[in-house]
């Protein structure tokens, strides 16, 4: 009996697309804990590394910034990779940062920075200026001052905002920072939807998107009033509600298209392709990814050119083209590994094994799937886990193992159920009655 795969598609392309908009202008912070003139020697310590800091930043010194770091901090493994590839894409030049909300407790400091950055973009030239901020965190090392922790300050209002119990709490927080409520804010709680929804945390995702969205459209962000319609058109898609995601997504593509966002309007347009291909309109939603594919390489987006790459494969696939199927989902896996985006490395592995399982390769399928299921876990990603966890029991289904089958369909039905996917809900109870069917157990 055959029956077809539930191909996991790259719902979460411009999850991973989005690129932080720093806010272009901020106000000195009023609160300043210390100046020059009257700092103690540990204020002026601290402060010393922080400017230290950015000098090293600027002239390109890996080893030197990588030395102001503790190596305990849960950063500090993934900085020097992230370190290399912005060093590799751009050149830098900063003013000297303007401190403030220094404090020192014992052993720990933190401070807020704010600095002119200038970043040249070694391809396109570009050379956009913009005022960034920062918040530091500190702790004493060997008698010496040292990095934990480095973020946007957008980043920490944020996810204070998401943590927020209430609307007045929410409101208070906006007036406390209101120099930070900008264009950066509005995308960094879009990065708080998004790891919700990589969760599959849907309804709380789609409780930021909404709040991302007011956000915008109260200081007139049209680039993240666009992005925002398209974060909430794939909750929309997730939770199987295809006319209110269309509906949403129709309004993003044609702000993007007004705005001349090219970025914004690739990420639409693989949203557009995914509504698409989950009500098998295969030919429009492979017109769509390919459209998007020739819009981020022109604007040699690796990050997004891989999960359009991974779209078009499974489009591939479903029409039974294998060949480019393995094609554009092999590039989809490289350029993932080398940009270390452990998401699109799962998406890509598992769609592998879907490629060798619609062929026939039963064994080599599962070893895909055993993998990619080892990745989801890691990463947390329930939907990722559920799909797969159907896959591996479509794998004992052909081996005709129904037992072990029913397990695999099980774990995956009470996850979809607990994320509230209604989609991979109807196709978990769709493989049991695969299963029933072939055992005569009508």
């Amino acid at each position: 009996m055959s029956f077809s795969l539930c191909l996991l598609s790259s719902l979460v392309l411009g999850l991973s697309l989005i690129s932080p908009v720093l806010a272009q202008s901020q106000s000195q912070s009023s609160a300043l804990d210390s100046t020059h003139s009257t700092q103690s020697p540990t204020e002026a310590a601290v402060r010393g590394v922080v400017e230290k800091y950015f000098t090293l930043y600027a002239s390109k010194d890996l080893d030197g910034l990588l030395s102001l770091w503790s190596e305990k901090s849960p950063d500090y493994a993934s900085l020097k990779q992230n370190l290399q590839r912005q060093f590799t894409a751009e050149d830098h030049r900063s003013s000297l940062p303007t401190i403030s909300r220094l404090k020192v407790d014992g052993e720990k400091a933190s401070l807020r920075a704010t600095v002119n950055l200038s970043a040249t973009d070694l391809k396109s030239k570009q050379k956009p200026e913009e005022q960034i901020v920062r918040n530091f965190d500190l702790v004493m090392e060997g008698g010496k001052w040292k990095v934990w922790r480095y973020a946007p300050a957008e980043d920490d209002l944020a996810e204070a905002l998401v943590k927020a119990k209430t609307e007045a709490e929410r409101a208070g927080l906006r007036a406390e920072e209101k120099d930070l409520v900008t264009a950066a804010l509005v995308s960094a709680l879009g990065s708080q939807g998004d790891r919700l929804f990589n969760q599959g945390g849907y309804p709380q995702a789609l409780s930021i998107y909404r709040l991302e969205l007011s956000m915008a459209e109260q200081i007139a962000d049209q680039t993240g009033i666009a992005r925002a319609l398209d974060n909430i058109g794939n909750v929309h898609l997730r939770q199987g509600n295809h006319a209110s995601a269309l509906e949403s997504v129709q309004k993003s593509l044609a702000m993007n298209e007004a705005l001349g966002d090219q970025l914004g309007l690739a990420r639409t347009l693989i949203t557009l392709g995914n509504i698409q291909y989950s009500q098998g309109n295969y030919a429009q939603a492979l017109a769509h990814f390919q459209r998007s594919l020739t819009m981020l390489e022109t604007l040699d987006n690796k990050a997004g050119i891989a999960r359009a790459s991974n779209s078009i494969g499974n489009v591939h696939q479903r029409q039974g083209n294998y060949v480019q199927a393995l094609e554009y989902i092999q590039k989809s896996l490289t350029l993932s590994e080398a940009l270390g985006d452990r998401l699109g490395i799962a998406r890509a592995v598992v769609n592998l094994g879907n490629v060798q399982f619609l062929q026939g390769n039963i064994a080599k399928a599962l070893e895909f799937y055993q993998k990619s299921l080892a990745l989801w876990e890691a990463l947390g990603n329930k939907p990722g886990v559920a799909m797969t966890l159907n896959n591996i029991g479509h794998v004992y289904y052909e081996q005709s193992n129904y037992a072990r089958a029913l397990e695999h369909y099980q774990k995956g039905l009470v996850l979809s159920e607990a994320i509230g996917g209604k989609a991979a809900v109807a196709y978990s109870l769709n493989n049991f009655g695969n299963i029933y069917l072939t055992q005569g157990n009508y």
